[in-house]
């Protein structure tokens, strides 16, 4: 098992796990997050949404609001 602190904890074993949230074999193991691992989950989310925002993947809210404005 590989583990950075209480962030992530990547799981490993020779059959496929029953409660993956995701897995990937590799060289004869299976890699994998298990599904009641909330820290581990969190901090992939994290990543995500920080590289949608350094990859400018972020849509636009809309039409900037704009006020009339008028003279006395």
């Amino acid at each position: 098992m590989f583990s950075a602190g209480d962030l992530v904890s990547i799981r490993s074993q020779t059959r496929k796990p029953d409660n993956a949230q995701v897995s990937i074999k590799y060289r004869g193991l299976r890699f994998y997050i298990d599904d009641s691992d909330l820290n581990t989950k969190y901090s992939f989310l994290l990543l995500d949404q920080l590289a949608a925002l350094l990859g400018g993947k972020v849509e636009k809210a809309g039409p900037p609001l704009t006020l009339p404005v008028s003279a006395p």
